[in-house]
């Protein structure tokens, strides 16, 4: 009697440990209906103001002897165009490329770990799609200590004896190009309109040593460098909003000797703005309030004053962040607050153009902003995700959403996982009850 009670009380703590054990199972899986707390890890696609783009990977451990490639694998227009693509890729917040292209070049990073400290290093590329908008896809990289090889002995060669010793003859050492005259950079400014795009222009290199590496900027901005030994070489521009763009070149010889061209200004595009002139200095002008240049990322959007000085209102403010044309403002007052839609940590230049209504144009100088990421002490962000939808697998759409959410299959998968994790425990303490007793 007392033998058939024990194994009654066993089989009563069998059942409820294995009815526990299904509960959690089921509890488990119904995170997975409408991605809950139990849901794989987010796809590496990012939607922004432009469109989307998708970042593989998103994180990765390398040693300090290796490499790791961050790859952008498609793009996506909000607009459903897509004409020049530009990406800004940064690590650790400090932008290390910087590529526009029309063929995608530009949509890789090759980071060595010799380069890295140990540790944990935040990547981060930007991509700016067509002037309409950009989407910034954020990744991580770890770093581990490279294990020590110890170096592998090498057998000392057996000597071959010779009759004679033979003379020692060194190479001559070679005697470089001598430097020919001053090191002087231009460019071909005779055609100062353009229509339409591509922009080209020619750019002349006299003296010094090849090979030469040229840098051309416009507004100034780098558009990368050209490596080239050759004393005339055609650089693109890109310049593709209509206006009037400054320009100019550097060029540093085989030797180290530097030089810089004049300045140059062209105008692109047709309309309005080509009817108007550039009033002397004095009589129409703009600046911008840089009397804060430092922001955290929790002050975003960031907003700027414009004042304008002179020329006929109304006014067509135009803003410009990184080259590409983010909002137009029309306003009749000579002081107004632009937006600047900064959406990543990092560092950026911005500038605004200003038209009065008889068509003068005037714009400010270059602007530099840095955007941290740290968080103010006291601040508490509303964060906006972009989470993996199996309903919308794309993952184009941005939302602000719970990390879990229910629909009426969820609630029945979830409340039966629970009545059969209740029942286990309730089983089971019956059966610690009895042996108990």
């Amino acid at each position: 009697m007392t033998r058939a009670k024990s194994k009654k009380k066993t089989s009563l703590i069998v059942v409820g440990l294995l009815q526990i054990l299904l509960g959690l199972v089921v509890v488990y899986q119904s995170g997975f209906v409408e991605g809950g707390v139990f849901s794989p890890a987010s796809n590496t696609l990012f939607s922004g103001s432009g469109g989307s783009a998708d970042l593989a990977p998103t994180s990765a451990t390398i040693s300090q002897i290796q490499s790791q490639t961050f790859t952008v694998g498609s793009v996506s227009s909000a607009s459903g165009i897509i004409g020049w693509i530009r990406f800004q890729w940064s690590v650790d917040g400090n932008i290390v490329a910087d590529t526009t292209s029309w063929t995608g070049q530009g949509n890789q990073l090759t980071v060595q770990g010799s380069q890295l400290s140990v540790g944990t290093h935040q990547i981060q590329v930007v991509v700016f799609i067509s002037g309409y908008g950009s989407v910034t896809c954020p990744a991580s990289l770890t770093v581990t200590q490279a294990p020590y090889t110890p170096p592998t002995p090498t057998a000392t060669p057996t000597p071959t004896p010779t009759l004679a010793p033979t003379p020692y003859n060194p190479a001559p050492t070679p005697t470089p190009a001598p430097i020919t005259g001053a090191l002087v950079i231009s460019i071909d400014n005779s055609q100062t309109a353009y229509s339409s795009g591509p922009v080209s222009k020619t750019v002349f290199i006299s003296g010094g040593g090849s090979p030469y590496v040229i840098h051309v900027y416009l507004n100034g901005g780098d558009t990368g460098a050209i490596i080239t030994s050759n004393s005339q070489i055609s650089a693109s521009i890109p310049a593709y909003m209509n206006g009037q763009y400054v320009m100019y070149a550097t060029v540093t010889d085989g030797y180290g000797r530097q030089s810089s061209s004049p300045t140059y200004q062209f105008t692109f595009g047709g309309g309005s703005q080509q009817q108007g002139t550039t009033l002397p200095f004095g009589s129409f002008s703009v600046t911008v309030d840089t009397s804060k240049t430092a922001y955290s990322i929790l002050e975003t959007p960031i907003s700027e004053t414009v004042y304008i000085q002179g020329g006929t209102a109304p006014y067509t403010v135009q803003v410009f962040l990184s080259l590409a044309e983010v909002s137009t403002v029309s306003t009749s007052n000579s002081k107004v607050s632009v937006n600047l839609p900064i959406v990543a940590a990092g560092q950026y230049t911005f500038y605004v153009r200003v038209m009065d209504s008889l068509g003068n144009v005037a714009e400010s100088s270059d602007c530099t902003l840095t955007v941290s990421a740290n968080a103010s002490p006291n601040a508490s962000p509303n964060a906006t995700s972009y989470i993996w939808n199996p309903q919308n697998p794309t993952g184009t759409s941005k939302s602000n959403s719970m990390p879990f959410s229910f629909n009426s299959t969820t609630l029945v998968i979830f409340g039966f996982g629970v009545a059969l994790l209740c029942s286990g425990f309730l089983t089971a303490t019956y059966a610690f009850s009895l042996r108990k007793k």
